[in-house]
């Protein structure tokens, strides 16, 4: 449901879905297939993130962000998203559960370059014919 695209010194996600939560729950997919193949690790827990920001936009890099927090700092593979709440207005609002697991750092086989932090560069996201587009990119 995502297509990663190449960019000079970064690397994007473009994606396409059906409903808002949806998009934010194949962005998370999408962040983590840049780096590695998360399918692989079987799921040992389960927990929530929730974060805030004053716009769709922010609360996409906040919601990428907090997740590459998690890995770096806790050593989190996640590779299921649910979206269980997400709340638009003065204030913006996600709650989601996500699955993973602990891994080893020096055990993981990189994909590519590891992601240091998604980035408002080129960032969109807009509804389009019943759906909802996005893209993204990151650093790495």
């Amino acid at each position: 449901m995502y297509t990663i695209l190449e960019h000079t010194a970064d690397k994007g996600i473009e994606a396409i879905c059906p409903t808002l939560e949806s998009l934010f729950e194949v962005a998370a997919e999408g962040l983590f297939a840049l780096m590695i193949e998360p399918s692989e690790t079987p799921a040992s827990h389960t927990e929530t993130i929730e974060v805030h920001a004053r716009d769709l936009e922010g609360l996409m890099i906040r919601w990428l962000n907090e997740l590459l927090y998690h890995f770096e700092v806790h050593h989190r593979l996640f590779h299921q998203f649910e979206a269980l709440e997400l709340k638009q207005g003065e204030t913006c609002l996600l709650r989601a559960a996500v699955k993973g697991t602990v891994v080893e750092p020096a055990g993981i086989e990189w994909r590519g370059a590891p992601v240091k932090a998604a980035t408002y560069h080129q960032l969109k996201i807009e509804p389009r014919d019943n759906a909802w587009y996005l893209r993204y990119y990151v650093d790495v």
